[in-house]
């Protein structure tokens, strides 16, 4: 690891504080989840995928026909469901916390 310049340390301690502190509020959004935004449309794609994985039919209404919403991430949260018994939203908070530590691998501190 590099040597950090004495200059530098009060900006690399601030940026470390407010990616810890970023990463603590995720972590309670994943612990809580939120009924806002679309959490529901994602409960529903599950629901959908976790019924009929190949012919599951559109989340938004009771039809058989395509969905964007239908992608391998979300087919792949519907095989984890399926193989392990959890519900809906048990997936999705392991969900949460898979993307949270996807992004603090992904942003070097």
């Amino acid at each position: 690891m590099p040597a950090i310049a004495p200059r530098a340390r009060p900006a690399y301690r601030a940026v470390a504080v407010a990616a810890l502190l970023l990463a603590v509020l995720l972590l309670l959004m994943v612990v809580r989840l939120p009924w806002s935004g679309d959490l529901g449309m994602h409960g529903a794609v599950l629901e959908r995928l976790r019924t009929d994985l190949l012919h599951p039919g559109n989340p938004l209404v009771d039809e058989d026909t395509d969905s964007p919403y239908y992608s391998p991430w979300a087919v792949a949260l519907a095989l984890v469901a399926k193989a392990t018994g959890w519900g809906t939203f048990g997936v999705l908070r392991l969900a949460g916390l898979a993307g949270l530590v996807a992004l603090g691998t992904g942003i070097g501190v």
